[in-house]
């Protein structure tokens, strides 16, 4: 349902701002104020909010590339006739922009004395400007717990990407069974030894057909056979034709690092927290492990299961979480087996402080549930 309002909003490079306001408050009509280099921000965010359940009327005006705060106030205060004359009461979200647009538009809302509205996505909260009198059915505090954090959250992996110009392929977390996580669990466990998980590895590549019987740890052949993986006959083991992963190539991947995946989202599902958890990203040339979101978080996870530990990776991790939910989004790289010498684990802090990247391995990766939340925060944020 509609509320009878007309949502004035700064479009800047960043685009949850205006995608948060326009779920909680479901205006009847948006208008977009925009310099030319972000007009393509507006499709990205009618996407994202239609993605979310949202709709509306929206009309942009154009203002030029650099406004200074005059020109700002000027279009706002237009923005805000052009609201009254639809017979909707006129909210002026200036979150976003360069100082000058918030400020000019934080000034129109005030000399028209109408409400005005900052998001603070970093803190999670809808900050009433005080510039007017709000509509009495929107409690700024209510509508963000209501919106964002219950049982209705319309936050999800596809919004945010959606708001950031990305539509891609993936995977729910919840489309795998239980069973698939526990043997993820196990060869977590089993891969401690490199010489086993080398030989299981070989194993299973050199009887892809399902003729041959599997020699295999009886504690993988229990959850592998419970997770479909193989079937017994006779008290052997053989691959199964019916297992998750049909294909060849991907059922071999499971083995050779893919399980490293499922290791993680388990541990993501366990804590109940995150209303969105997603895998398998794809989009152009691109894919990414792992995309979860808890409220209007994004968490990002990059897994490396092999040997090759490069700190490159924590660049790649910063950048591509950077380019898919901006620089609030948590990020995290995700190692089975690291060479934990004196030197990298100094590089790798610095590195740690300077993207926010937080490398976890070993240990970490079975209480990653209790590391979550401490991720380190780029200089910049």
């Amino acid at each position: 349902m509609q509320n009878q309002i007309a949502l004035i909003q700064i479009v800047s490079e960043q685009t949850m701002q205006n995608v948060l306001s326009l779920i909680a408050f479901k205006p009847a009509k948006v208008i977009y104020l925009i310099t030319k280099p972000v007009e393509d921000r507006v499709e990205w965010i009618v996407k994202a909010t239609e993605q979310a359940g949202v709709s509306c009327q929206y009309e942009k005006i154009v203002m030029k590339k650099m406004p200074a705060i005059d020109e700002s106030f000027r279009t706002t205060f237009d923005a805000i006739r052009r609201g009254k004359g639809c017979n909707l009461t006129p909210i002026v979200n200036f979150t976003g922009g360069t100082k000058m647009i918030s400020i000019g538009a934080y000034s129109a809302a005030r000399e028209n004395k109408v409400p005005s509205v900052y998001v603070d996505t970093e803190r999670e909260c809808f900050i009433n400007g005080g510039t007017g009198n709000m509509p009495c059915n929107l409690n700024l505090d209510s509508l963000w717990d209501e919106t964002f954090r219950k049982s209705n959250r319309k936050i999800t992996v596809p919004v945010i990407l959606r708001a950031n110009g990305i539509q891609g392929e993936m995977y729910s977390a919840l489309a795998y069974s239980n069973e698939i996580y526990k043997a993820a669990e196990c060869l977590f466990t089993i891969y401690q030894d490199n010489k086993k998980r080398d030989g299981i590895i070989a194993e299973i590549r050199n009887k892809l057909s399902g003729k041959d019987r599997l020699i295999l740890p009886r504690q993988l052949m229990e959850t592998g056979i419970k997770a479909g993986f193989f079937k017994c006959e006779n008290d052997k083991c053989f691959i199964s034709s019916n297992n998750p992963f049909s294909h060849d190539r991907l059922f071999l991947s499971f083995f050779e690092g893919l399980w490293l995946e499922f290791f993680v989202m388990g541990q993501l599902i366990s804590t109940n927290k995150f209303s969105d958890i997603q895998r398998g990203v794809k989009y152009l040339a691109k894919e990414w492990d792992i995309l979860a979101v808890d409220s209007t978080k994004l968490y990002f996870f990059s897994c490396k299961s092999g040997k090759n530990f490069e700190l490159s990776h924590i660049y790649e991790v910063a950048n591509d979480a950077q380019s898919l939910g901006g620089r609030f989004t948590k990020k995290y790289l995700c190692c089975h087996r690291l060479n934990k010498s004196i030197q990298l684990m100094e590089n790798i802090r610095k590195l740690e402080e300077i993207t926010g990247v937080k490398v976890l391995s070993g240990d970490d990766l079975m209480h990653i549930t209790c590391l979550l939340y401490t991720s380190p925060s780029p200089r910049d944020s």
